[in-house]
C-alpha cells in the first residue's frame, strides 16, 4: 500500500539518525568502561575529582545533541567537527581526570604500578588524535571523517587496549 511505502521510505530517511544514534550509545559505552576501570585503581576522591567528575557528565551530556546534529547534517563538515570535538573534550576530561588521580599516587594505593599509570594516560592519545582527526579530515572529506567516528572506538569495544596492557 502507498502508507506502507511511504513509512519504509521514511524509515530509510531515518537512517543516518539511528546510526549516529547507535555509534554514540556505543562510545558512551566506551567512556562508562573507561570510567569503571579508572575508579578501580582510584581509592580516595577530593574537591577537585568531584569537579572533574561534574566536567565530565557535562560534557557526556552533550553527546546526544552532537549526534543529533551528526544524524540530521552527516553531510555538513561542521557537524562532523561538532561531535568529534565533543567526544575529543570528552576525552580531555578524562585524560586530566586520571592524571589529577594518579599523580604521586594522589587519590590512588601506592601498589599501582607506573606502567599502568602510563598506559592509563597513554590510551587517551589514541581517542585524542583520533578525533581531532576526524574534525580536521572532514574539513576535506566529509566521507573520511565519518570513517573515523565510526572506527576510533573500535579497539576499545574489542578490549585490545586492555589485551595488550595484561598481556606484558
Amino acid at each position: 500500500t502507498e502508507s506502507h511505502t511511504e513509512l519504509l521510505h521514511g524509515l530509510r530517511d531515518l537512517l543516518p539518525s539511528i546510526l549516529s544514534f547507535v555509534i554514540s550509545f556505543i562510545v558512551l559505552g566506551v567512556y562508562w568502561t573507561a570510567h569503571h576501570t579508572q575508579f578501580r585503581y582510584i581509592t580516595r576522591v577530593d574537591h577537585k575529582l568531584v569537579w572533574f567528575n561534574i566536567v565530565y557528565l557535562l560534557v557526556l551530556s552533550f553527546i546526544p545533541f552532537s549526534a543529533a546534529l551528526l544524524g540530521t547534517h552527516y553531510t555538513e563538515s561542521i557537524a562532523i567537527q561538532i561531535y568529534s570535538l565533543n567526544l575529543l573534550l570528552a576525552t580531555l576530561v578524562h585524560f586530566f581526570m586520571w592524571r589529577h588521580a594518579t599523580k604521586g599516587n594522589r587519590l590512588t594505593d601506592s601498589w599501582v604500578d607506573p606502567h599502568l599509570i602510563r598506559f592509563g594516560s597513554q590510551v587517551s592519545y589514541y581517542s585524542l588524535f583520533g578525533y581531532l582527526a576526524a574534525a580536521i579530515t572532514a574539513i576535506w572529506s566529509v566521507q573520511i571523517g565519518l570513517i573515523l567516528l565510526v572506527l576510533i572506538p573500535i579497539p576499545f569495544v574489542l578490549g585490545l587496549f586492555y589485551k595488550i596492557l595484561f598481556t606484558d
